[in-house]
C-alpha cells in the first residue's frame, strides 16, 4: 500500500494497493500473490479489493495478509476447507515460520490475532458480504482463546530503557529508541516520521504522527537531546521531506519495522537484559508509566486511541494507580506525595552554555565541559593533586598581577558563576 502524503491537513490519508501511480504492487502484496496458487490468488485478490473498498487502514491490511499466509501458499480453495484442515492449522499456527519469515515462534497473543482474520477472511469466502448470513459450519472449528495479559514482568523501566539507549553505537539509533520510548507512538508511526514533521520550540519539541485515528502532536522533552544530535548530523539534514529514520544503505528509504525489532533485540542483550523486548514493548512500557500520571482521556489523545477505546484502563490496571489510593484512603494511611518521576532519561544541562545534553554524556556536546563534577573526596588522588597546583596557580596570579587576573575572570565568566554559587551558598546558610 501507499500513502499519500501532500495534503496532512487533518483528514487520514487515502491508502491504496499499489506502490506508485503507475499501479505497481506493494512488495509485500506482490510477493504473496506470486507465491499463491491460482485459485487462491483469486481469492485473494478480490478479498483485497473487498478491504480496498472499505478503506480499511494499510496496517490492518497486512495483518490479513500476514495471516492468510499461515494457512500455505498452496493446496485446497479456501472455499472448500473443512474442519480437518482448520483444526490440523490451529496446531501447527504458533509455530508457524511462515508468518514470521525468521522461523520464530508466534505469542500467543499474535495467534489469537491470526485466528481472528482467518475467520474473518474465510467468513467472506463463503458468505462475501452478507454480514447478516449464518456463519460456516466448518468455522466453528477456530477456536479462541484470548491470553491474559502479562505485561508487567516484561515493562522496561525508565533506567532499562537509558541502558539500551547507552548501547547503541550511533546516533540514529540513539535517538530512535529514546523518541521511540517517550512518544510512546506505535512502530510504523515512528518509522514514517519525516525531517518536517518535528518541530523544536523552546520546550523541546514536538512530533507530529499520523496512525490509525489521524494525525496527532506528542509533545517530546527528555529523548530531545539525542534527537537534536541526530539531525545535526543526518545525511539528507537540508532535505525536509527526508526520512527521519534513513536505512544506512538507502538513504531515501526508512528503516523498517524488522529492522528496528533487531536493532532493540541487539542493544537488549548488550545491555544485559533478559526481557523480551520489541518495538511495542516501549509504547506499552510508556503507556504504563503515564498512567500514573495523565487523565484516561489524555491518555487515549497521547496514544492515539478512539474514544470508546478500553485500553487506558489496561494500563490503569497495571499502574494500580486507583486501587492503591482507595485502599489506603480505606485504612486511614496518609498518602505521601508522589513520588518524583525518575530521572534516568533527564537531560543534562551544561553549567556553562546551557545546552541540553543526553542523559548519559559525561561531557557537554557542545563545548566539551565536563557535566558531572564529583566533590573533592570521592576523586582519585591525582585529580585532587591537580586541584591543588590550579587552585596555587590561581592564588599566585592574584598575588602577582590583580588586575589580569580581575580581567581574566570577567571575560571567561568565571567571576559571573562565582556570584552564583556565593548566592547560593548565602541561601543555605540563611536556611540552616
Amino acid at each position: 500500500m501507499i500513502i499519500d502524503e501532500s495534503d496532512r491537513g487533518g483528514k487520514s490519508p487515502r491508502a491504496t494497493y499499489t506502490a506508485t501511480p503507475s499501479g505497481e504492487l506493494k512488495p509485500w502484496i506482490k510477493e504473496t500473490l506470486d507465491r499463491l496458487s491460482s485459485s487462491r490468488k483469486a481469492a485473494v485478490e478480490r478479498f483485497l479489493r473487498y478491504l480496498e473498498a472499505r478503506q480499511l487502514s494499510p496496517a490492518t491490511a497486512k495483518c490479513y495478509i500476514q495471516a492468510i499466509r499461515t494457512m500455505g501458499f498452496d493446496g485446497k480453495p479456501y472455499e472448500e476447507l473443512t474442519s480437518d484442515d482448520l483444526i490440523a492449522w490451529q496446531r501447527g499456527l504458533p509455530s508457524s515460520r511462515i508468518a514470521m519469515g525468521n522461523g520464530g515462534k508466534l505469542s500467543d497473543r499474535t495467534v489469537d490475532a491470526y485466528k481472528g482474520f482467518v475467520r474473518s477472511f474465510l467468513r467472506w469466502v463463503h458468505n462475501g458480504t452478507r454480514l447478516e448470513a449464518d456463519l460456516p459450519e466448518c468455522l466453528g472449528a477456530i477456536q479462541r482463546h484470548r491470553p491474559k495479559m502479562e505485561l508487567r514482568k516484561e515493562i522496561l523501566s525508565p533506567e532499562e530503557v537509558r541502558q539500551i539507549v547507552d548501547t547503541c553505537d550511533n546516533q540514529r539509533d540513539r535517538a530512535l529508541i529514546a523518541v521511540g520510548y517517550e512518544s510512546g507512538a506505535r512502530a510504523g508511526e515512528i518509522l514514517s516520521l519525516r525531517i518536517r514533521d518535528v518541530e523544536p520550540d523552546r520546550y523541546g519539541a514536538i512530533v507530529m504522527v499520523n496512525g490509525k485515528t489521524g494525525e496527532r502532536r506528542i509533545r517530546l522533552v527528555q529523548s530531545v537531546p539525542d534527537l537534536q544530535l541526530w539531525l545535526n548530523i543526518h545525511p539528507l539534514k537540508q532535505d525536509r521531506e527526508a526520512t527521519l529514520w534513513p536505512s544506512r544503505w538507502i538513504k531515501t528509504r526508512p528503516i523498517t519495522v524488522m529492522h528496528f525489532h533487531r536493532l532493540l533485540v541487539k542493544y537488549a542483550k548488550m545491555a544485559g537484559l533478559s526481557k523480551h523486548v520489541h518495538p511495542h514493548l516501549l509504547r506499552h512500557s510508556r503507556a504504563t508509566h503515564l498512567a500514573n500520571v495523565l487523565t484516561e482521556a489524555q491518555m487515549r489523545e497521547f496514544f492515539g486511541w478512539t474514544k470508546g477505546s478500553d485500553m487506558p484502563e489496561v494500563y490503569v490496571h497495571l499502574s494500580g494507580r486507583d486501587v492503591d489510593r482507595t485502599l489506603l484512603r480505606h485504612y486511614g494511611i496518609a498518602i505521601e506525595e508522589e513520588r518524583p518521576p525518575s530521572e534516568a532519561l533527564k537531560p543534562v544541562r551544561c553549567p556553562r552554555c546551557g545546552f541540553e545534553n543526553p542523559a548519559s554524556f559525561e561531557y557537554c556536546g557542545r563545548c566539551s565541559m565536563l557535566l558531572r563534577v564529583k566533590p573533592s573526596a570521592e576523586l582519585p588522588e591525582y585529580h585532587r593533586g591537580a586541584e591543588e597546583a590550579v587552585a596555587l596557580f590561581v592564588r599566585e596570579v592574584l598575588r602577582e598581577d590583580p588586575e589580569l587576573a580581575k580581567s581574566i575572570l570577567q571575560r571567561s565568566g568565571i567571576a559571573s558563576m562565582l556570584a552564583e554559587l556565593n548566592a547560593e551558598g548565602g541561601g543555605e546558610k540563611s536556611r540552616a
